[in-house]
């Protein structure tokens, strides 16, 4: 499993100095590879792979999303739902 976390001040994203900043601009976000996706592109039918990205905001809120990419350059990419293929096993 790959894990990415990006930590960010809020000067530094969605800052807009005519405007202030952006609504809801995250300050910490959490890219995970979801390493059991299996979907394809719904363009050119080629392997895709999803990642689940976590997003932690100023006013102490969150969300999540899990965005799919195609696996070829048509440069396709969208919201996904995932579907395991695998499960967890329990212990014994």
């Amino acid at each position: 499993m790959t894990t990415v976390e990006i930590n960010s001040s809020t000067r530094h994203i969605g800052h807009r100095p005519d405007r202030g900043f952006a609504p809801r601009s995250p300050i910490h976000s959490t890219v995970t590879e979801i390493l059991d996706y299996f979907g394809k592109c719904p363009r050119c039918g080629y392997p895709a792979t999803a990642a689940h990205l976590a997003h932690t905001y100023a006013d102490g809120s969150s969300d999540s999303e899990i965005i799919a990419t195609c696996g070829q350059p048509c440069g396709w990419q969208g919201p996904a739902t995932v579907t395991r293929m695998t499960h967890a096993r329990g212990r014994r």
